[in-house]
């Protein structure tokens, strides 16, 4: 897999997270390890956010506003 394939398949995991409160625990579950293969940070904080709606461009912001204090 190319790293431009990759980085696109991080993407889109990441993206699932938006509808994190709609998965079965089982989807949870495997959503879990999904991100734990790839090296994406899985915060519950994050995922509870989304799945709460804010938009992930927000969270993004959030999280680089946070990180700079």
């Amino acid at each position: 897999m190319s790293t431009n394939n990759l980085t696109d398949v991080k993407a889109l995991v990441s993206d699932l997270y938006f509808d994190y409160d709609r998965l079965s625990v089982s989807g949870k579950k495997t959503l879990d390890k999904i991100t734990d293969v790839l090296g994406i940070e899985n915060n519950p904080s994050d995922k509870e956010l989304l799945a709460m709606g804010l938009p992930k461009k927000l969270l993004s912001d959030f999280r680089q506003k946070t990180n700079n204090r």
